[in-house]
């Protein structure tokens, strides 16, 4: 954990794919630090209908964003959370659990703003 978080989610869980568990593990695992100068917004669109649209700009992250999205993210399996996590072993990759449709960027500049 990242002792200098302002806020814990204390309900979020490293290993349950839900649409409300990915959008905790963003909040959760965002640094502002991380961020700064960073812009964009993406859409996250799951299995069972549900999405949300996440912006970054000015160093904070907004889940409920009302922006048009650069990218739409639509996430699969049964272990997308993990895209949420950057230490994947060698042999696995994040393409297995999702699709981006518009700028990739987008979504490398949203991970790169967590930790």
């Amino acid at each position: 954990r990242n002792p200098n978080k302002r806020v814990r989610y204390l309900d979020y869980q490293v290993d349950v794919s839900s649409p409300h568990n990915f959008k905790i593990g963003l909040q959760h695992r965002f640094d502002d630090r991380l961020a700064e100068g960073v812009t964009c917004t993406i859409r996250f669109r799951f299995a069972d209908g549900t999405e949300f649209t996440s912006t970054i700009a000015h160093g904070t992250l907004d889940v409920e964003s009302a922006r048009p999205p650069e990218a739409t993210v639509t996430l699969s399996g049964g272990d997308y959370v993990k895209l949420l996590h950057p230490s994947l072993s060698p042999n696995e990759s994040h393409e297995s659990r999702h699709h981006i449709a518009g700028d990739p960027r987008a979504l490398g500049a949203l991970l790169a703003c967590l930790a």
